[in-house]
């Protein structure tokens, strides 16, 4: 049961902060965008004891251009907050997905 002792991975800032990286880290590939390629990619990461972000996958992609982009985004990341389960950090897997569009 979540305490005070316990809570789940976050990036530090928060979502806000979290969207604010996201939106500053991202390019466009220039093969995707000639190709029109757009959709929604889902990656997993794990969050270690230690908060960084390790073994980076795409669960569901788009191209190779877009999945490639998306383990780059994640894989630049600074560390985050990690979880921590009755005092003690613990690992910790993490599904985000990433959505690319054209506009």
């Amino acid at each position: 049961f979540p305490n005070e002792y316990s809570w789940d991975a976050h990036f530090p800032g928060g979502e806000y902060e979290m969207k604010k990286f996201l939106a500053y880290s991202f390019i466009y590939p220039i093969e995707a965008i000639e190709l029109g390629e757009q959709g929604k990619v889902y990656v997993s990461f794990v969050i270690e004891h230690d908060g960084s972000v390790v073994d980076i996958e795409i669960v569901r992609g788009v191209s190779k251009e877009l999945d490639r982009e998306a383990k780059r985004i994640i894989a630049s990341m600074p560390s985050w907050i990690p979880s921590y389960c009755n005092g003690r950090p613990v690992k910790t897997k993490v599904m985000y997905p990433m959505i690319f569009e054209l506009f």
